[in-house]
């Protein structure tokens, strides 16, 4: 799971938690503020802000964010115009457009990848300054 003390997104707190027995069917998500998903989320997202996927977390859609931690399951598109980090326990299946990537040893990604260029990352996504950590 994920430090409670390093859930620093964007510099807010989370706004909005789908806990892990919780199951989200259809719709789209779309506004400022972050995301934490620990249950299941089925939906188009759109949110400028962060999306933290933890390792019980599962979404079926596409994605739109600033910043993402994956260290759930992904089936969808996601374009993550700031940092996309893919952790040990990611299991993404989709295309992904991103201004930066980390994918840890261990993690799975089946799809493409297309980096964005400094022209095309908006200037938020470089400004905001993403902490997160998974605890030991």
């Amino acid at each position: 799971m994920f430090s409670h003390s390093a859930k620093k997104l964007d510099n807010a707190a989370t706004a909005t938690v789908i806990g892990e027995e919780l199951k989200i069917d259809g719709g789209i998500i779309r506004g400022k503020g972050n995301i934490r998903v620990d249950g299941e989320l089925t939906a188009q997202i759109d949110i400028d802000g962060s999306i933290v996927v933890g390792e019980t977390g599962r979404i079926t859609g596409d994605v739109s964010v600033i910043h993402s931690l994956v260290a759930g399951k992904i089936e969808g598109n996601l374009v993550c115009s700031g940092t996309l980090h893919l952790s040990p326990t990611a299991d993404f299946s989709g295309n992904i457009t991103v201004g930066a990537i980390i994918i840890d040893e261990g993690a799975k990604f089946s799809g493409n990848c297309q980096m964005m260029n400094a022209q095309t990352v908006p200037s938020k996504s470089r400004a905001n300054i993403v902490e997160l950590e998974i605890a030991e």
